[in-house]
């Protein structure tokens, strides 16, 4: 929220809507720490198995469908562009909608900020 308040301020945008479908994958029990000791692989390659704590990538997934539907439907509505500001998890599940070919991974699954 605050690197949008940033951007607004700078872009001259007068509104910023939080939405919290927009959080990153939540990884639960995993947050902050080691990507060695709590590999998160597994969860990533069966999209429906759920991260201690956390949500499975298919829940987050469907969150990002929806949120990204609603947004697009929200341009559709008001004829204007929509600045969407969000988090490393965000973007790759656009990349791997949008794009055909190599699928990447949902960064900084653990160890946030680092």
């Amino acid at each position: 929220m605050e690197s949008a308040q940033i951007i607004a301020k700078i872009l001259g945008i007068p509104e910023v809507i939080s939405d919290k479908r927009l959080r990153p994958l939540d990884v639960g029990d995993f947050t902050g720490k080691s990507k060695q000791k709590y590999p998160v692989e597994e969860y990533l390659n069966d999209k429906t198995k759920e991260i201690p704590g956390g949500e499975s990538v298919g829940a987050f997934d469907r969150r990002q469908a929806k949120v990204f539907d609603d947004i697009l439907q929200a341009i559709i509505q008001i004829g204007k562009q929509i600045l969407v500001v969000g988090h490393g998890s965000n973007v790759s599940y656009l990349h791997n909608v949008v794009q055909k070919g190599k699928k990447v991974g949902y960064e900084g699954l653990v160890n946030p900020a680092a």
